[in-house]
């Protein structure tokens, strides 16, 4: 009888660490899983709770390549075997111009009714805007449209001194990145405060570039 309990008592222990070594092969297992993700929780009803991995954020960005060399008319193809080839960031104007006439559009919508009631309404167009080095070149393009825009507008009186006006319009060019577009983009903001530096209003258009071209919309 002793031997009977004694068998059946070193069965469940080896059961038990069976079943325990099952559970920490599971377990390693899924670690190997998830080790490019959050943690998993160690607990085997949890163990496929682990959070899927972000999306790369894409940055493309916008390159031209120049060469040094001079292509004959005649013979484009014959190129020296010393050229040199120079990347560069080009110079767009066209996409600045674009984009600050989309929000301004979209700030004389929302404004004109708030200035309706006012005789004469003056803005200080800041000259300078916030921007990343890498951008392409050109975006006082996009200040002198916002100039034209306002200036042909019925109450609002563009002027060069910042301490006469009654509103100031700075800019905000950046790229826009985007896990879910492999072409470069670009987002302008323009940003409409008061004298006592309050925000009153902000509206912004982002361009891409189109898939396979070199044209923006």
């Amino acid at each position: 009888m002793k031997k009977t309990v004694i068998c059946a008592t070193l069965a469940i222990l080896s059961g038990c660490a069976t079943q325990k070594n099952n559970q920490q092969e599971i377990i390693m297992q899924q670690e190997v899983v998830c080790e490019h993700v959050e943690p998993c929780v160690q607990n085997i009803q949890l163990i496929t709770n682990c959070e899927a991995e972000k999306p790369e954020v894409l940055r493309p960005r916008v390159t031209d390549e120049i060469s040094d060399a001079k292509i004959r008319r005649c013979c484009p193809n014959d190129v020296p075997s010393d050229n040199k080839i120079q990347t560069v960031i080009p110079k767009l104007p066209e996409i600045y111009s674009i984009s600050a006439n989309r929000t301004a559009n979209k700030m004389l919508k929302d404004i004109t009714p708030a200035f309706a009631d006012l005789d004469v309404v003056k803005v200080y167009v800041s000259e300078e805007a916030e921007t990343q080095q890498d951008l392409p070149d050109g975006f006082s393009e996009g200040i002198k449209t916002l100039k034209y825009r306002l200036s042909n507008a019925s109450n609002i009186l563009l002027v060069e001194d910042k301490q006469q006006a009654d509103y100031i319009l700075n800019n905000k060019i950046k790229w826009y990145d985007t896990p879910y577009k492999n072409v470069p983009s670009i987002k302008y903001d323009i940003i409409l405060i008061d004298k006592d530096n309050k925000t009153i209003g902000e509206w912004s258009e982002i361009m891409y570039q189109a898939e396979g071209d070199k044209s923006w919309w």
